[in-house]
């Protein structure tokens, strides 16, 4: 069909043309074939091509990508006067930017000239969309085209737009774009990034490269999202920390004594809110506590003073009271003041179970944790054999009162709905 247009029937098929463009669709795979044709017919006949979108502009604009396609290949002087003009105008930026990313054919000059009218206009679609056109041709023989992305970067800062993520984070030259950037340009994504009301799955991707690199950069991230946060009196939907790491993780578990210790700068003394940031960023990044993550955290309470048990405590109440955390708590036993509040902190620690299943779920909870702590009673230390002999009374205590609820409870239950 493309082939047969012609001068002479040119009238009748841009009328078709039009008609067909006119059918009312939110998603443009609804025009694979027709997208197709346009291009071949930009290809064939890049004059018809011009005319046509020239008289049919406000009819068309939908699919001046794949028109423009055509005619670049067709008559690439004539496509690049067109968007040209439409650049100098202002007129349909994000087709001219578009049509970069599906044509191998990258024209530096117009799309330099193109940043610069979208981002006079503010038009942070436009500077996205170049984004992705420069991403999708990024490779070593055109490595000049990275300081236009990262200019586009910062200008979206500026206007606070942080969804250009989601034009580069499924890209195969993502890898390429993101390892191996100096300070400058990290600086640029992490400053853009803070903006980013929760830290997900297509951050995470643009993160993991720099996060490879340099891990400590992106622990220090997210120290300055929480300062941001606080600064700006942010609310919940504002996420400083992620709840979990969909991949994150690994590299940052690489430098557990640097992580620890930029962390712990941070703590400013409000051990509730500490428990829920910084605290909690430890777990998240050392979710099976790793002997070196443990070491370190020893260390801080071998050094003593209160400063550093608290950072530690903090820590530890993010871990459900698991098993493993036996050795430290021994460590803070013989290390802490002798002052009840830290002695009680300790018995948080130990105490938390996070989910229980059952009715006598939590009884048996801490039946287990009496269980656990039998070896504490022959420790060579006596202030751990002195905790152990207290802590097992309480936990002693605990389990009669729960059990006693619970036989209540379903008592009542059975008072009230029958036996069964």
């Amino acid at each position: 069909f493309a082939d047969a247009i012609s001068d002479d029937n040119y009238d009748e098929w841009s009328q078709r043309i039009v008609l067909y463009a006119g059918t009312e669709s939110n998603d443009l795979a609804t025009f694979p074939y027709f997208g197709k044709f346009l291009e071949h017919l930009g290809e064939v006949s890049p004059h018809l091509s011009i005319k046509l979108i020239t008289e049919h502009e406000n009819k068309l604009e939908r699919f001046f990508v794949a028109i423009l396609i055509g005619i670049w290949r067709g008559d690439k002087l004539s496509a690049r006067v067109l968007v040209s003009n439409w650049i100098e105008q202002g007129k349909y930026l994000f087709s001219c930017a578009a049509l970069f990313e599906y044509n191998s054919d990258v024209d530096e000059e117009l799309l330099d000239n193109l940043f610069v009218k979208a981002a006079e206009a503010k038009d942070d679609y436009t500077i996205i969309q170049i984004i992705s056109s420069l991403s999708a041709n990024y490779d070593e023989s055109n490595t000049t085209l990275i300081d236009m992305l990262f200019n586009a970067i910062n200008e979206l800062t500026t206007l606070g737009v942080t969804n250009w993520i989601n034009a580069l984070w499924f890209r195969k030259e993502k890898e390429k774009i993101l390892s191996g950037l100096d300070n400058a340009k990290i600086e640029v994504i992490l400053t853009n990034l803070l903006l980013v009301n929760s830290i997900e799955y297509h951050a995470e991707d643009i993160l993991f490269p720099i996060a490879t690199d340099h891990p400590e950069k992106i622990i220090e991230f997210f120290g300055e999202r929480q300062k941001y946060k606080k600064s700006n009196e942010l609310d919940s939907t504002y996420d400083a920390i992620p709840f979990d790491f969909y991949e994150l993780q690994k590299p940052l578990s690489k430098i557990p004594e640097k992580a620890v210790e930029i962390v712990a700068s941070w703590y400013d003394g409000d051990f509730g809110m500490f428990i829920y940031y910084g605290a909690n960023l430890l777990k998240i990044i050392f979710p099976d506590f790793p002997k070196p993550f443990e070491e370190k955290l020893i260390e801080l309470v071998r050094t003593g003073g209160r400063r550093n048990i608290d950072i530690v405590m903090t820590v530890l109440r993010n871990y459900e009271g698991q098993t493993f955390l036996h050795n430290i708590c021994k460590e803070l036993i013989m290390y802490i003041p002798d002052d009840e509040d830290y002695v009680s902190e300790v018995r948080i620690i130990l105490d938390s179970t996070g989910v229980v299943h059952g009715e006598y779920g939590l009884a048996n909870a801490f039946a287990k944790k009496k269980e656990d702590i039998k070896d504490w009673f022959e420790d060579e230390n006596e202030k751990v054999r002195n905790f152990a002999i207290e802590y097992d009374g309480i936990l002693e205590k605990r389990i009669e009162g729960e059990t006693k609820r619970t036989d209540e409870e379903i008592e009542l239950r059975k008072h009230k709905y029958g036996e069964n």
